[in-house]
């Protein structure tokens, strides 16, 4: 819900926050990036919601950080292997140092995303696992209430 208040006044005020453009662009893209994962989990599609969180992912990835560049790299990867665009992922996602990441429980959040989007149940786990080492009350609450884990949940 959330998710969809900060689209919602985003698309009304048409104006980002002068102070962290990064951050504000890289939220904006999550929310449009959980919608498409909660109507997916529905069996439902927008292409719409994809095609903005890539829009937005691509105005935060505009960051001089390249930590926060990989970050972005790994939202997108996500996004599309969710999409089923398993080999445009997997490009994406071999180009990301990962050795940027490693202190990070967002980054190893967005990681084993990825790695659930790709069926890759154990690595995803892997990830969760580390994620969790460095915040684990973040962690519990993301897992229960995302969409991300739902191509791996049976398995």
């Amino acid at each position: 819900m959330q998710d969809a208040q900060n689209i919602v006044l985003f698309n009304k005020n048409k104006k980002t926050p002068d102070l962290d453009k990064h951050h504000f662009y890289q939220n904006i893209g999550i929310a449009y990036h959980n919608l498409f994962l909660f109507l997916k989990r529905h069996n439902l599609s927008n292409k719409e919601f994809y095609n903005s969180a890539l829009k937005f992912y691509g105005k935060a990835g505009a960051s001089r950080s390249l930590f926060e560049k990989a970050e972005i790299k790994i939202l997108e990867a996500s996004l599309k292997a969710s999409a089923g665009e398993l080999i445009q992922a997997e490009k994406i996602f071999l180009k990301i140092d990962k050795t940027l990441l490693e202190g990070s429980s967002r980054a190893h959040e967005y990681l084993a995303s990825y790695f659930a989007a790709t069926g890759d149940v154990a690595s995803a786990l892997v990830a969760l696992n580390n994620a969790h080492e460095k915040n684990p009350n973040q962690i519990a609450l993301w897992v229960a209430i995302g969409d991300d884990f739902a191509a791996i949940e049976n398995k």
